[in-house]
């Protein structure tokens, strides 16, 4: 089905839309010509009138069809403004010939007409555009003078090339300004066209969401990976406020938005949890910063949302996971635990005790969890390289020999080889073999001192020492809690860690914390 305007091509519909607006001034002169033959103003005959009829419509139709087709785009200038304003002269010059007295208001017409070339033509066009208006009214005058010289008023013709001459040159320096600052206008609004265009390709093709919302918190907008995430379509989404979706933590919300408001800055990776339109839940993890107008002012937010809902679900079931391994860690800590008390069973307890002191040292320090629970783990099974020393050593009531005393030191470094190649989160081994060792270098069975010791060995020896001292042992009576702290008090900051022996003494202290 035939179009006036072709489809999908919004530069030929401009064009067509100017010829039309040329075509209307056509009609102009025309019908100001018939008026001028019926009051009797010009010699203009009526054969003239339907010549110029269909000469001018038949040069339209030229005209229109060329840029109908496309057969303009061929040309430099594919508006045709150059050839349609050479007709027009041409025309104008043929009314001229006839309107006799009438030439000045035809004149007139033609350079409102010519004005309506300013913002297509270059400088040198309009150029020759007053050259061929100059040469083609002077070519009238000389036409009139040979056949109708009584048609002729030389003072007014004269004034008429005077003001084609200067009038006209004058058009075509502005014209050519006003066409060059088109050209830059229409470049820029190309350049931000392309500009918007690329970055909305980008938009439209990354996983992410990406948003923008009013002070209140309503989507102003987004792209199609948002819409999917929160399963709504466009049209719902539009202008939905956060507390429609959010479960339950909507709260959250404002506080971050209140933060980017007030402080001006963006905040990164805030996770939330949405409600989407059928219902599901997922984990959304999302920026905010604040959107600015041009003078400054505030008028929303903007962020990027990513759905993380599977990595919530494998971090929980990671951490599921790992809780299950590290019971059964502990369940094998306490099995090599109850097999050292086996061996050793006068100081039954003994490990599970200071183990108990050793984390509420920890505690008290404020360590992390995860270092409490390894300082926890390598005290439960600190003296487990006491399976290698024969039972009767460990049970004898009475004082040992030096030789006795050296396999008894052993204990530390046997536990060491016992559990050197056993792959844990935490240094399990070498706490173990330096549980014995002193802040001045005078422990065993390496003699390290102040910072070659690590904080869990220097815990655990504190807690080792207070424990032993508090209960009974086969070659001595409990000397007593209070002689245990006294100990620790006396030699701190020399055998003991600072830091570690005023948390414990703290704890008995202060804290009243009681041996179990």
């Amino acid at each position: 089905m035939f179009s006036f305007f072709p489809k999908d091509d919004h530069r030929q519909t401009l064009r067509i839309k100017r010829f039309l607006i040329a075509f209307a001034a056509y009609s102009i002169w025309y019908f100001i010509s018939v008026f001028t033959f019926l009051m009797g103003l010009t010699l203009i005959q009526l054969y003239v009138l339907v010549y110029c009829f269909f000469g001018i419509l038949i040069c339209n139709i030229l005209i229109y069809a060329m840029i109908r087709t496309g057969f303009n785009k061929r040309f430099k200038d594919p508006s045709l403004t150059l050839l349609q304003m050479l007709i027009a002269t041409f025309w104008t010059m043929v009314v001229l010939y006839y309107a006799v007295s009438a030439r000045s208001i035809v004149l007139l017409l033609y350079l409102v007409i010519f004005v309506f070339g300013l913002f297509r033509l270059k400088v040198r066009e309009f150029l020759f555009m007053s050259l061929v208006a100059l040469v083609a009214y002077a070519t009238v005058i000389l036409l009139l003078y040979q056949n109708h010289p009584e048609s002729i008023n030389w003072k007014i013709d004269a004034l008429n090339l005077l003001v084609l001459a200067m009038v006209l040159p004058w058009f075509s320096l502005v014209g050519g300004y006003i066409t060059k600052l088109r050209a830059r206008i229409s470049d820029a609004l190309s350049s931000i066209r392309q500009s918007e265009e690329k970055y909305r390709t980008i938009l439209e093709s990354i996983e992410d969401g990406y948003y923008e919302v009013d002070l209140a918190g309503n989507f102003t907008f987004f792209n199609d990976s948002l819409c999917r995430i929160h399963g709504y379509p466009k049209e719902e989404l539009m202008g939905m406020n956060y507390r429609q979706y959010e479960n339950k933590e909507f709260l959250k919300v404002f506080q971050t938005y209140n933060e980017v408001y007030s402080t001006g800055e963006t905040i990164k990776g805030f996770d939330r949890q949405i409600i989407r339109k059928d219902g599901t839940k997922r984990y959304i993890e999302a920026s905010a910063s604040l959107r600015k107008d041009s003078s400054g002012k505030p008028i929303g937010f903007r962020g990027i949302t990513r759905d993380v809902t599977e990595r919530k679900l494998a971090e929980a079931k990671l951490h599921q996971t790992l809780e299950s391994l590290k019971k059964a860690f502990g369940t094998i800590i306490q099995v090599m635990a109850s097999a050292v008390e086996m061996k050793d069973p006068y100081t039954s307890g003994h490990q599970i005790r200071a183990a108990d002191i050793a984390r509420a040292i920890a505690e008290e320090m404020g360590l992390n969890q995860e270092n409490v629970d390894g300082i926890l783990m390598a005290a439960t099974i600190h003296d487990i390289g006491k399976l290698s020393i024969p039972a009767e050593l460990l049970s004898k009531p009475t004082k040992l020999t030096d030789i006795e005393f050296f396999l008894i030191k052993e204990h530390s470094h046997s536990g060491y080889e016992m559990l050197k190649n056993v792959e844990s989160p935490w240094p399990l081994a070498e706490i173990i073999h330096q549980h014995h060792e002193r802040m001045n270098g005078t422990g065993y069975p390496r003699n390290l001192k102040g910072d070659e010791i690590l904080m869990g060995a220097r815990i655990l020896a504190v807690a080792d020492v207070v424990e032993a001292m508090a209960s009974h042992r086969p070659y001595h009576a409990a000397l007593g809690i209070e002689a245990a702290i006294e100990e620790i008090e006396k030699n701190k900051g020399i055998l003991y860690d600072d830091a570690v022996a005023d948390a414990c003494l703290k704890l008995f202290r202060e804290k009243n914390y009681q041996l179990k």
